[in-house]
């Protein structure tokens, strides 16, 4: 995913999914700091990063989704605690950390 500083880069950044975010479509619901050396995929990989995280709300339509490919691999739809367990066991493909899903978790009333 794209990080985002701003909401107004937090737009830009659905508009790589094909969403047309307004600002008031978007709300903030933390912020997360990493600071990671390690291995990501077999590679050597340093992380330093301050994301300020954003929730949207509004109805979509998966069929409306456009990848620009050069930044999205792909989109899959799950259930959050599913999701959550992938995340843990390392069974799916991703760029987030739990710390910054489970915040995405109480923001949305789950966890």
């Amino acid at each position: 995913g794209k990080v985002a500083f701003s909401v107004e880069e937090a737009v830009e950044a659905a508009k790589e999914l094909g969403i047309d975010a307004k600002s008031e479509h978007l709300k903030e619901f933390g912020i997360q700091y990493k600071n990671y050396e390690g291995e990501f995929y077999g590679k050597p990989f340093k992380d330093r990063q301050r994301s300020i995280l954003y929730l949207y709300s509004e109805p979509l339509d998966e069929k409306d989704l456009v990848l620009q490919e050069s930044e999205i691999e792909s989109v899959i739809w799950m259930d959050y605690l599913e999701a959550l367990q992938a995340i843990r066991e390392n069974t799916i493909k991703h760029c987030i950390y739990e710390e910054e899903f489970c915040k995405l978790g109480k923001a949305l009333g789950i966890l």
